[in-house]
């Protein structure tokens, strides 16, 4: 088989997964004392503490023996965030165990797949949230990076220009928190005072996107 932008046919393997896991991380890390402010600024607080907590967990689950593949790779990250006591960090774990479930028992991974399994999660978190996009939440980066890779992926766009859509869409999706009023969790107190400050679930959503664009690029 052979080897495009960094996968195997265009496909993402288990290498890449763990390679993109790590570069979120990475880039979580770099960026965690910016969420922190944005979340304290939207009345919240200890974002920080609880994104560290669930990455380390993360790590732990990586070094399982049943993590290298792509599905264990996601399921390791995913049970990370959902042991934090946190709703963002429930949020992303929701979001990271239905990425895992993309693999569908067929590795490599397409970047269709990819696009189905983010909006899939998308929607199961609108429903367990009671949020849509416009909310000023993580589902305003995550249903665009969601469309975006659905579509390139069908279009028959290779998957480093995909995974570049996505996260441009996200990055935009982020930005555009900015201008919104808070409406969901405890943020949705600040209503209107919430306006001028972005989202932090969106701001992570688009690092992740970022970060498996970066890491394919890196791999050609």
């Amino acid at each position: 088989m052979s080897t495009i932008d960094g996968t195997i046919d265009g496909r993402i393997d288990a290498a890449m997964a763990r390679g993109w896991v790590a570069a979120f991380d990475a880039d979580l890390l770099a960026h965690i004392d910016r969420l922190d402010a944005l979340d304290t600024a939207l009345g919240n607080g200890r974002l920080a503490d609880h994104m560290q907590f669930a990455l380390t967990k993360s790590r732990a689950f990586l070094r399982e023996p049943d993590t290298h593949s792509f599905r264990g790779t996601f399921i390791a990250l995913a049970s990370g965030f959902l042991e934090t006591s946190s709703m963002s960090g429930a949020m992303l774990g929701m979001f990271f165990h239905q990425f895992a479930k993309s693999a569908r028992g067929a590795e490599p991974v397409t970047a269709s797949a990819l696009g189905g399994a983010s909006l899939a999660a998308a929607a199961l978190i609108g429903r367990r949230g009671g949020s849509t996009p416009g909310d000023k939440t993580l589902l305003d980066a995550l249903v665009p990076a969601g469309t975006a890779i659905m579509h390139a992926g069908h279009a028959g766009t290779e998957t480093r220009a995909a995974l570049e859509r996505a996260a441009t869409a996200a990055e935009d999706g982020a930005r555009a928190t900015i201008a919104m009023p808070s409406r969901q969790g405890r943020a949705a107190r600040m209503g209107i005072a919430g306006i001028g400050t972005a989202d932090p679930g969106a701001v992570t959503v688009a690092l992740f996107y970022a970060a498996g664009a970066r890491t394919l690029a890196e791999r050609e």
